[in-house]
């Protein structure tokens, strides 16, 4: 139960620290100057982180440097004691060739005690040299460390810049992008001259229709009386024959024919 409580709260814990997150990005997104402040949080942010690993690389330093001193001490301590011990070896000898028994066992007291005071002395040194190639090897790294932090925040103000102009430039791309979508948006929306454009073009088309129509109905008109106009001209034909027949009869008789009289409507007819 308690396990689940706790759950709970650490859920509820990461989702508040996320919405601080997200809210604190957004104040460093929306325009130049949240850039410009996030560039100048980070170079402040890295200026400490700088100073902070720049005394950790010092501290370091010393240390290796100071036991460097005590393995100056440490090889002076063991020099002398060797140097003792050479001296123990040879009043031992001499001792001993002088059958001087209680010089032997003070030379023998001596060099048990010189001895370990050399073999406690070259143990120091190692360690202290095992130590010091340790810190060495891993100071190497931090100072690169440091030299690349160092050059980072050099470059910070240049990008810095950058950024900025990049924004301006992105914003000023944007809002055109926008402005060109807003007139091509305006110019397929429906305008009262595309309706009167719509309207006439309805227009011309009945008129078309209509004038075909209008044609078709002219040629059967002008069909029909194509058709009278035919017949009539074959009967005049025929009355014309007929007048010259009899006028040709006449002549061979000596009778006079009298010429036919037409009808005033048929005269003032015009011939087709």
């Amino acid at each position: 139960m308690f396990s689940a409580i706790a759950r709970f709260f650490r859920n509820l814990f990461a989702r508040w620290t996320g919405s601080i997150d997200q809210a604190a990005d957004a104040q460093f997104t929306k325009d130049t100057t949240g850039v410009a402040l996030a560039y100048d949080l980070e170079a402040d942010q890295k200026a400490k982180e700088f100073e902070e690993l720049l005394a950790a690389v010092g501290t370091i330093d010393t240390n290796i440097e100071s036991k460097r001193k005590q393995v100056e001490n440490k090889e002076a301590e063991l020099a002398d004691a060797q140097l003792r011990l050479n001296g123990c070896v040879n009043a031992h000898e001499a001792a001993e060739k002088a059958g001087n028994k209680a010089d032997l066992e003070e030379t023998e007291r001596d060099g048990a005690r010189i001895s370990g005071e050399i073999d406690t002395i070259s143990a120091a040194l190692e360690k202290l040299n095992k130590e010091i190639k340790e810190d060495s090897d891993g100071l190497a790294p931090l100072e690169q460390e440091l030299k690349d932090l160092k050059d980072y925040i050099a470059k910070l103000p240049q990008e810095k810049a950058e950024a900025i102009a990049q924004r301006i430039s992105d914003e000023q791309r944007v809002e055109m992008y926008n402005r060109i979508n807003n007139i091509r948006n305006k110019a397929k929306e429906k305008s009262p001259l595309a309706a009167v454009r719509q309207a006439n073009d309805a227009l011309h088309g009945q008129a078309t229709v209509a004038g075909r129509i209008t044609g078709k109905l002219n040629t059967k008109t002008d069909d029909k009386y194509r058709t009278a106009g035919k017949a009539e001209a074959a009967s005049n034909r025929f009355q014309d024959m007929l007048k010259a027949k009899k006028a040709e009869q006449g002549a061979k008789t000596g009778e006079t024919t009298a010429p036919a009289t037409e009808d005033k409507a048929t005269t003032d007819r015009p011939r087709i």
